[in-house]
């Protein structure tokens, strides 16, 4: 199934709270390097093979250029870890990547994660990067909250041009997993869901779509992702249709 490197931390309270340390995407890497030289590099001489081989041994924590002793860090340190060590990594990606994000219920989490990366492999179509994130049901009710108490999974996919239909494919059955055990997927990064799937997911979309047509008859907002799932038959079965978000 694969390994990882475990990171964690807590909140504390020094009664500093002035802003750190908040840009991630430095001008320089390791404060030397100019960001826009490293990309430039990777891109023409190193390439998006060479990069996948880092990325797999680095999560395999056969090396790390990352601390492994405990200090204090910011957020935004924290919480972008690989952004400070390859800035920008998905440029390096000549069709880019497709972002298969879902959330399990806390009970049948371990599962149903189990099993998603099970259908990766099985299609052959591998994650570059994957992390894991818990999450807490909200007090507060909204239309389409990506909520619950669980654990989420993010799973970056390269786009392979050739295979698009597969991977449409590879798409759906992950859809209907996650239907299988009441979770839900993250709609602004997941990259294809059916009408269907998208209505069992979020049964309280029906006030949504009642506000947006009582506030915007001339549907004058729009985008790819609404087209999509209110209005799929404009869309039809085209694939590249489909895969675009």
């Amino acid at each position: 199934m694969g390994k990882g490197v475990l990171y964690f931390a807590s909140f504390i309270e020094n009664g500093d709270y002035s802003l750190k340390n908040y840009g991630v995407h430095k001008k320089r890497v390791f404060k030397i390097i100019p960001r826009s030289l490293v990309i430039f590099f990777v891109k023409t001489f190193i390439g998006s093979k060479i990069l996948e081989l880092f990325l797999k041994f680095s999560s395999a924590g056969t090396f790390s250029f990352l601390s492994k002793k405990r200090k204090i860090s910011t957020f935004p340190e924290y919480h972008f870890l690989m952004d400070r060590i390859i800035p920008d990594y998905n440029l390096f990606f000549k069709n880019g990547f497709f972002e298969y994000q879902a959330l399990f219920p806390k009970k049948v989490a371990k599962q149903g994660i189990k099993e998603l990366i099970k259908i990766t492999h099985k299609y052959h179509f591998y994650s570059i990067m994957t992390s894991i994130k818990s999450y807490r049901k909200q007090k507060d009710s909204f239309f389409k909250s990506f909520e619950l108490d669980g654990y989420g999974i993010t799973l970056d996919i390269k786009k392979n041009s050739r295979k698009i239909s597969k991977q449409r494919e590879m798409f759906m059955e992950m859809n209907d997993l996650v239907l299988s055990y009441k979770g839900k997927q993250h709609l602004a990064k997941t990259p294809i869901i059916e009408k269907e799937q998208f209505e069992e997911m979020y049964p309280d979309y029906i006030k949504l779509k009642e506000c947006k047509f009582k506030y915007d008859k001339s549907n004058l907002f729009n985008n790819d992702m609404f087209r999509r799932i209110f209005k799929e038959e404009e869309y039809g079965q085209n694939n590249e249709l489909q895969l675009r978000f």
